[in-house]
């Protein structure tokens, strides 16, 4: 299950969810529980296991170093 950001149009706070795509139209905001949510578009963030990463490029993990 992705994790989507997203901002309360109510009380302005912005937070993460751990949700299933079919279920984001039912996210609400865990400050002041209103429904009046916007998803953002946030840069994708990649982990690589045992070291960083990033979008678009490639990880120097195990690369050699040289």
């Amino acid at each position: 299950m992705p994790l989507y950001d997203f901002r309360c149009e109510e009380c302005g706070r912005e937070f993460t969810v751990l949700v299933g795509i079919e279920e984001r139209h039912k996210v609400a905001c865990p400050h002041c529980e209103s429904r009046r949510v916007k998803q953002l578009i946030t840069p994708c963030a990649v982990q690589v296991k045992g070291g960083g990463g990033s979008c678009g490029g490639t990880s120097t993990a195990g690369a050699g170093g040289g």
